[in-house]
């Protein structure tokens, strides 16, 4: 950790309070913070950590924390494999994270995103709270393992403090390829008319033929399926 704090580390003020935080990229402090027992620990984990879903399927995971402890600094490292996953985007608008030192970044190859950001409130941040929302595409069948492999987490107590970190994990099982998704009101092409045939079905009885990833349930994951095939112009991911 001392090396970390001799390279890293920058010192900031917000509203008077002392706040220190690594600076640059997360991979650089991947050793688990681990240095403060006094606390109950923090917990980096995915939401969900477990789901099956079929090839081609667009879905999101969210990256959360919970701690008993105020903290107002975050750093994180994840790996995923990208010979059956594919990052698309990260979502960020909902993060409890209001201050970003380093803006999510990813890479496909090797599979890499990390992220690092701060809370600028007044008494930081305690309970749970959403960091980033990761949309995946699952590109090919097989097992993909999501795993935090660096998190730091400081606390809001003028210190810096890093508090001991427990670092989650995700199983994402992914089947053969569900149908494409169709002309929901079969006007001859897809357009935003088939998103508010799509909406009419939402919360109703399950229906296969709104089912477009073939995971059973009619969900967010379809939807966001649907649009982004729109922003394709109507064709098909894969």
């Amino acid at each position: 950790m001392e090396i970390i704090k001799h390279h890293f580390i920058r010192h900031f003020r917000w509203y008077g309070v002392l706040v220190i935080f690594p600076v640059g990229l997360v991979s650089g402090f991947l050793a688990v913070a681990g240095m403060s027992g006094d606390a109950a620990p923090v917990t980096v984990y995915f939401s969900p950590s477990q789901e099956t879903i079929a090839s081609g399927t667009i879905f999101a995971v969210e990256m959360r924390l919970s701690s008993e402890r105020s903290i107002n600094a975050v750093g994180v490292s994840i790996d995923y494999p990208p010979e059956i996953l594919e990052v698309l985007k990260v979502e960020k608008s909902e993060s409890l994270l209001n201050l970003w030192i380093e803006e999510p970044e990813y890479t496909n190859q090797p599979g890499r995103l990390s992220f690092s950001g701060g809370v600028s409130e007044k008494g930081g941040f305690h309970g749970e709270g959403a960091l980033v929302s990761v949309i995946f595409r699952a590109n090919q069948p097989g097992v993909a393992h999501v795993a935090v492999i660096g998190a730091q987490v400081l606390a809001h107590d003028g210190k810096g403090t890093a508090l001991t970190t427990e670092l989650g994990k995700g199983r994402y099982t992914i089947g053969t390829m569900g149908r494409i998704p169709s002309d929901l009101n079969e006007d001859g092409k897809v357009a935003m008319s088939d998103v508010a045939k799509f909406a009419e079905h939402w919360g109703t009885p399950y229906d296969a033929f709104y089912d477009l990833n073939g995971n059973g349930k009619v969900d967010l994951n379809d939807l966001l399926l649907l649009i982004f095939v729109l922003a394709r112009g109507g064709h098909p991911l894969w």
